[in-house]
């Protein structure tokens, strides 16, 4: 089972919804727009856009975040 195919199984998502507004201040998921400020999500994602573009078809990618803001 792949993780997309985990998080589309509804208990999973309810779960996982659960648990990402008890602990949204300090975890993100910025495809969550219902859960997070618009604008905490676009800051976000434009780093996963400004990094997409040196990423060639075939790359893996480690997205390492250390939860400080550093």
């Amino acid at each position: 089972m792949g993780i997309l195919d985990f998080f589309n199984k509804k208990e999973n998502k309810d779960k996982y919804i659960k648990w990402l507004k008890k602990n949204a201040g300090e975890r993100m998921d910025a495809n969550r727009k219902e859960l997070f400020k618009p604008d905490r999500c676009d800051f976000h994602l434009d780093r996963y856009e400004f990094a997409s573009k040196y990423i060639k078809d075939g790359n893996k990618v480690l997205d390492v975040a250390s939860g400080t803001g550093f």
